[in-house]
């Protein structure tokens, strides 16, 4: 994720004449528990533009979302709207009143997961926009989008403390709690015995265990 997140922050400043960061905050990953979660974040990620009320259907984004619910490879194509820098600070030299356009396409295949399906994907999304467009009563318009400036900020952003898992079943919530309860103290003690000079500590799987330096013999 971290060569992925940096070779795109760097595409997305060169298509906007810009410089440094692009990404708020570090990538987390947090698990999805169950077949029924999954199927929510799938729906929540793809109507997320409808949410923010960037547009009315999600269909009407042309953003890497638009294989939303296909198993079968699909070519996704995106045409961003640039600028450069100066403009769009305000400053607006001869010859460049214009904005550039760039189209860039990509073949994409979505993995299969056993008790996934593509029915189930839809129905969560459809579902769920019906709920949004119930609340959301503005609406930016895609062609607004792609001539706004990147370096607009929304005036109000909702945050809110990312969960430790996604269930939807209290049962894997709870087993999931259970799990990662003895992973934090298996590691707790193996970090200890580690301090304490035992450098053959044996740390749990899937942790990163400290580097031991052995000092080279003169």
């Amino acid at each position: 994720m971290q060569v992925f997140l940096s070779r795109l922050a760097k595409d997305l400043n060169s298509l906007d004449g810009l410089h440094g960061a692009v990404f708020e905050s570090r990538f987390s990953a947090i698990p999805v528990v169950d077949v029924d979660a999954f199927v929510q974040r799938i729906a929540y990620v793809v109507t997320n533009p409808v949410a923010a009320g960037l547009v009315g259907r999600w269909q009407d984004w042309t953003g890497i979302i638009g294989w939303a619910g296909q198993f079968e490879p699909v070519t996704v194509r995106q045409i961003r709207e640039t600028r450069h820098r100066r403009r769009l600070t305000g400053i607006v030299p001869k010859g460049m009143a214009r904005a550039r356009s760039s189209e860039r396409a990509a073949t994409l295949r979505m993995g299969t997961w056993e008790g996934l399906n593509q029915a189930a994907i839809r129905a969560a999304i459809d579902e769920r926009q019906r709920q949004l467009r119930k609340d959301v009563r503005t609406v930016v318009g895609m062609r607004a989008v792609l001539t706004r400036s990147p370096l607009h900020r929304p005036n109000r952003s909702k945050r809110s403390p990312a969960p430790r898992c996604f269930a939807t079943c209290l049962k894997a919530k709870r087993s999931f709690f259970r799990a990662w309860t003895d992973f934090l103290n298996a590691f707790r003690m193996a970090s200890e015995a580690f301090r304490a000079g035992n450098v053959d500590a044996v740390f749990p799987p899937n942790s990163h265990r400290p580097p031991t330096h052995i000092p080279c013999s003169s």
